[in-house]
C-alpha cells in the first residue's frame, strides 16, 4: 500500500512539474525546424532599462523555415539582469511572444494600463495589472500616489527571471507603437 501511494505521488509530481508547457509556438519552430533563417528588425525596438544597467528589449523577428518556406512573426524579448543570488553574475535570457499573443497584449496595455497610468490609489493599497503570455508576464504595479513599477517576469523555473523598473513607466506607449507595427504588417 505504501509503495502504491509513493508511486502515485511520484507520478503526480512528475506530471505536474514536467508536463506543463512553458514553450511558445515560436520556440517550437526554433527548436523543431532543421534549417531556419531569423530576421531581427532593430529599427523597431522597444526597451526598458533599470538604474543598474539592466534592460529588457522587445525585438520584432521573422523566422523562415528554409525547407518549407513558412514564416512565423513574433517578438523576441531579451532580458539582461544581475543575479540577486550570486554576486557580480550577469544573466541574459530570451523569451518569445508569438504573433497570436500580440493583439491580446496590445489590448491589455491600451485598455488596462494606459487608462491607469495616472491612477491614484489609497495609501495602504496596491494595484496590479498583469498580462500572461506563454513565456513571460508583464505587470504594471501601483503603490501609493506615484510609486509605479513595471515588472517583466520570465516564466521559467530558475530564480533569476525578473526585471523591474520604476523610471521607465512612461515608455509603455512606445511599446504599444512597436507592437502595433508588427501586428499591422
Amino acid at each position: 500500500m505504501k509503495k502504491l501511494l509513493l508511486l502515485t505521488f511520484i507520478s503526480l509530481f512528475v506530471t505536474t512539474t514536467f508536463g506543463q508547457k512553458n514553450e511558445s509556438k515560436v520556440r517550437e519552430v526554433l527548436t523543431s525546424s532543421q534549417h531556419i533563417k531569423v530576421v531581427e528588425d532593430w529599427s523597431r525596438v522597444a526597451s526598458f532599462e533599470s538604474g543598474m544597467a539592466e534592460y529588457v528589449k522587445f525585438i520584432p523577428i521573422t523566422i523562415t523555415d528554409l525547407k518549407t518556406g513558412s514564416k512565423t512573426k513574433a517578438f523576441r524579448v531579451d532580458m539582461y539582469i544581475r543575479s540577486d543570488y550570486v554576486k557580480d553574475l550577469k544573466i541574459y535570457k530570451k523569451a518569445y511572444i508569438s504573433y497570436d499573443e500580440v493583439q491580446d497584449f496590445i489590448n491589455f496595455l491600451e485598455k488596462q494600463v494606459i487608462p491607469n497610468l495616472n491612477l491614484e490609489i489609497p495609501k495602504n493599497e496596491v494595484a496590479f495589472y498583469k498580462f500572461n503570455s506563454i513565456e513571460l508576464s508583464f505587470v504594471y504595479k501601483i503603490r501609493k500616489k506615484n510609486k509605479r513599477t513595471i515588472i517583466i517576469n520570465f516564466n521559467s523555473t530558475d530564480r533569476d527571471n525578473t526585471f523591474w523598473t520604476k523610471t521607465q513607466v512612461k515608455k509603455i506607449p512606445e511599446l504599444i507603437k512597436v507592437l502595433k507595427t508588427m501586428w499591422n504588417n
